[in-house]
C-alpha cells in the first residue's frame, strides 16, 4: 500500500500519451489527480463584424494585442458602400457586475434591471476613419472577446422626432441647416424646447445646442435623428383651469339655492 500524501508528477504529451511506467501507475480510493493548465493555452475568444466588409463573421482573436484595423484586414477591407462614420462597436463588460445595494433599494426593479443590462453591454465610440488613417493609434482599440463591430452601407435620410408638427424622415441634404429639416417637419410645436434641440448621430455620439450670442444648433449628417425635446411641466400650471371649475361649482350652488328661497 502506498504511503500517505505521497507526491507523483506523470508527464502528457501533446497527444495526451504516456509513458510505460506512467501508464502502469494504479489508482487506489481516495486519491487526487490534477491536470494542469498548459501556460501557453488561452481560451479561444471571439469577435464580429457585421456590414460592409468583404468579409463579413465571426473571427478568433489571433493575440492578445490584436486591434480593430488588423480585424478589418482579416475581414478583406470595406465596401465601396461603407459608411465609416456611422461605423458601431459594442463590447461586454466584465461578468457578475451587480448593482449597488442602496440603490436596489430606492429603484423599481424594472429600472435596476435595465441598468444593469445596459452596464453589461458599452457602446463605444468608434472613430473609424481616424483607425483607417492611423492604425495602433489611440481610436485603435484592443480587441476583445464579445467585441461587435458594424459598418453599415450609406444613409441618405435624416430623422426628426418630438416636439415638431409632422415629425418624419427627410432626405440628407449635405448644404442644409438643422432648421431646414425642422421647418420641413412643421416648424416647432407649442411645447417644444428650442435650445435644447439635439442630435443623436449614426454613431451614437450626441451633439447639443449652445447658446453663444444666439443659439447655435449642431450640423446634421446623413443617417442622424434630430430630437426636438418638450419644455417641462410648470408646477401650477393648471390652477386657471381649477380656478374656473371651482367658481363654476358655486355658481351651480348659489343658482340652486336661489331657486329653493323663491
Amino acid at each position: 500500500m502506498l504511503p500517505q500524501h505521497s507526491l507523483y508528477q506523470m508527464n502528457i504529451d501533446r497527444d495526451l500519451s504516456l509513458s510505460d511506467k506512467d501508464a502502469s501507475f494504479t489508482l487506489h480510493p481516495f486519491d487526487y489527480v490534477y491536470i494542469r493548465k498548459a501556460p501557453s493555452y488561452n481560451e479561444q475568444r471571439t469577435v464580429s463584424v457585421s456590414g460592409e466588409v468583404v468579409y463579413p463573421g465571426e473571427y478568433s482573436i489571433s493575440s492578445k494585442d490584436e486591434r480593430i484595423s488588423d480585424l478589418l484586414k482579416r475581414a478583406g477591407g470595406l465596401t465601396p458602400q461603407a459608411y465609416t462614420n456611422g461605423a458601431t462597436m459594442l463590447r461586454k463588460n466584465a461578468d457578475g457586475f451587480s448593482m449597488n445595494r442602496s440603490i436596489n433599494d430606492i429603484m423599481p426593479d424594472s429600472l435596476v434591471s435595465k441598468a444593469e443590462k445596459q452596464l453589461k453591454i458599452s457602446k463605444l465610440e468608434l472613430q473609424l476613419n481616424k483607425i483607417l488613417a492611423s492604425p495602433g493609434g489611440i481610436y485603435d482599440y484592443i480587441l476583445r472577446a464579445g467585441d461587435q463591430i458594424d459598418i453599415p452601407e450609406e444613409l441618405q435620410e435624416v430623422n426628426v422626432s418630438g416636439e415638431v408638427l409632422n415629425p418624419m424622415g427627410l432626405a440628407y441634404q449635405g448644404n442644409k441647416s438643422l432648421k431646414y429639416y425642422i421647418d420641413r417637419s412643421g416648424g416647432f410645436s407649442s411645447k417644444a424646447k428650442k435650445g435644447k434641440v439635439f442630435i443623436i448621430y449614426s454613431d451614437g455620439t450626441t451633439k447639443v445646442t449652445k447658446k453663444f450670442f444666439g443659439r447655435s444648433y449642431p450640423k446634421p449628417a446623413p443617417g442622424c435623428q434630430i430630437i426636438v425635446p418638450s419644455k417641462p411641466e410648470r408646477k401650477g400650471g393648471d390652477q386657471t383651469t381649477k380656478w374656473l371649475a371651482i367658481a363654476s361649482t358655486f355658481s351651480s350652488i348659489a343658482i340652486a339655492v336661489a331657486a329653493l328661497l323663491k
